[in-house]
């Protein structure tokens, strides 16, 4: 069993604290690191949403992984935060907003960290 706290939010935008000297990066980065090293068979606590498993952190990976690069390459292209922000996200991530994390501000946070 694998008690992830905040580094996991299940079904949802993580929060990275851009602040506090965290990074995009570096959070997938530890992400990554977890699926390498734990089994397959691993049950996830995750901080935020429901208990899951190895396949659903493998799904938070990819979307924090797809969602960077996208936003690396429009800023490469030259876009601006307001053209990014209103192509959004891939359709298949727009269910992750919540509350705390809207695509909005998971976008923000991106552009933040990659500007």
């Amino acid at each position: 069993m694998l008690h992830t706290g905040d580094l996991f939010f299940e079904g949802r935008f993580p929060y990275v604290d851009l602040k506090g000297g965290g990074s995009v990066d570096g959070y997938i980065a530890n992400v990554n690191y977890m699926l390498k090293v734990f089994p397959d068979d691993v049950v996830i606590i995750p901080g935020h949403g429901e208990i899951t498993d190895k396949a659903g952190l493998q799904q938070f990976a990819n979307m924090m992984s797809d969602t960077s690069k996208q936003v690396k390459a429009q800023l490469k292209a030259g876009r601006t935060e307001a053209e990014i922000l209103a192509a959004g996200v891939e359709d298949k991530y727009k269910t992750l907003s919540w509350r705390f994390i809207t695509e909005e501000r998971w976008l923000k946070n991106l552009l933040t960290d990659y500007q």
